[in-house]
């Protein structure tokens, strides 16, 4: 390759090391231990032996690995340990096995693999990068969980082109045109559309922050531009009837225009026309990417950029909007003290009082008018540890 100026950024020195083929190809068991009933190669000499040898090149490439099949079994981790991880650069991992389902069958998000190897080493990058199987839905909750639950720096979908509706590009038979089912000799899958609602919206450099929006069926994530102008926004509705509306806000910025666009049974990336007041509708089985163009609206709220798991809950008001009272409501884990502030739409405070001392779990706090005109406002929940909760509200005549 190098001979031919070609020089990759990232490789990796055997595919799926763990699969026994039917085929010539190569087992590795994650470390080696030679003898009567086992004289298959480890992985972590073989990582060594390429890894030494291509340090020492002028060029060198960044190792991933393993690559196992997936990430049930504990084969990703049984693969790791064995191995000096200061060799690799990310792990890698498949998603065949320990991913599509969980404790409901073809429910990726009832699976806690996830997690599981997003927690284990971190602060190394994680990237999941085969995957090409199961209905479109499940390929949509797999991405997310790897995004939000395992935060894999990068997802690659393994069949671009295939024939009888694999891939995300349905191919008919290239060679007789009479055997097309349309002028150009193929189609897009539902694949495409479902890989598409993340990987057209979501760009290199992005961080995924918080979202204070969750449910057991409305599933979201959002990502912030490095230089905070624009951010995407995430949403699965899960439920097979229900249709969910959800409202849009980023606490501390304007939103300046917005794009939404959905696949879901019946609709293939669409984008959503007549957006009104930053509501978004969700149907039953959908997935809905929102892109919005940001202004930061004061400083006092900045603080929301922190990204996911560095210090914030989740908070939520309703009804909102409101004309007499609302309803805080904020999940803890454990007790603490909350302090409330109130913010007008400038990011001058009005209001700051302790709220009271909380115990774990879901709590509320009832807000009232107490005079404030109609309008915007912001405010912010935090508790004696420093973490905090943003939301806005809207009071009306």
């Amino acid at each position: 390759y190098n001979v031919n100026g070609i020089y990759p950024t990232y490789i990796s020195i055997q595919n799926e090391p763990d699969f026994s083929a039917s085929w010539e190809s190569c087992l590795l068991r994650p470390s080696e231990t030679i003898n009567s009933s086992d004289t298959i190669a480890g992985y972590n000499k073989a990582l060594n032996a390429v890894s030494d040898t291509i340090v020492q090149r002028d060029s060198v490439p960044r190792f991933l690995g393993p690559e196992c099949v997936g990430i049930g079994y504990n084969a990703v981790e049984n693969y790791i340990n064995a191995l000096d991880d200061s060799k690799i650069y990310g792990i890698a991992h498949h998603l065949y096995h320990g991913a599509e389902s969980g404790t409901v069958e073809n429910d990726p998000f009832t699976s806690t693999n996830y997690k599981k190897v997003g927690n284990f080493h971190p602060e190394i990058p994680h990237f999941q990068t085969e995957y090409s199987r199961a209905g479109w839905f499940t390929v949509a909750g797999m991405m997310f969980q790897s995004l939000s639950e395992e935060s894999v720096a990068a997802y690659l979908y393994w069949d671009l082109i295939w024939t009888n509706g694999g891939g995300l590009v349905n191919l008919d038979f290239p060679w007789d045109r009479n055997q097309w089912n349309n002028s150009k000799g193929y189609s897009r899958t539902k694949d495409f559309y479902v890989f598409k609602q993340f990987s057209a919206y979501i760009h290199p450099g992005w961080q995924r922050v918080k979202s204070s929006y969750s449910s057991s069926n409305i599933k979201t994530m959002a990502f912030l531009s490095a230089d905070s102008d624009s951010a995407t926004f995430v949403a699965i509705n899960r439920s097979e009837t229900v249709e969910r509306t959800i409202q849009l806000s980023v606490p501390g910025y304007n939103i300046d225009s917005i794009e939404a666009y959905r696949t879901s049974e019946n609709e293939n990336g669409i984008q959503i026309e007549n957006i009104s007041d930053e509501k978004i509708i969700l149907p039953p089985r959908s997935i809905t990417t929102v892109t919005m163009d940001i202004s930061v609206l004061n400083t006092a709220l900045q603080d929301n950029k922190n990204i996911e798991n560095s210090g914030m809950f989740s908070v939520f008001n309703y009804p909102n909007p409101f004309s007499e009272s609302t309803n805080f409501q904020f999940s803890l884990k454990e007790e603490t003290q909350i302090l409330l502030t109130v913010f007008d739409n400038q990011g001058r405070i009005l209001i700051q009082k302790d709220a009271g001392f909380f115990q774990p779990g879901n709590n509320k706090i009832i807000f009232s008018r107490n005079g404030l005109n109609t309008g915007l406002y912001f405010y912010k929940l935090k508790n004696s540890r420093g973490d905090f909760g943003i939301g806005r509200f809207v009071i009306k005549n």
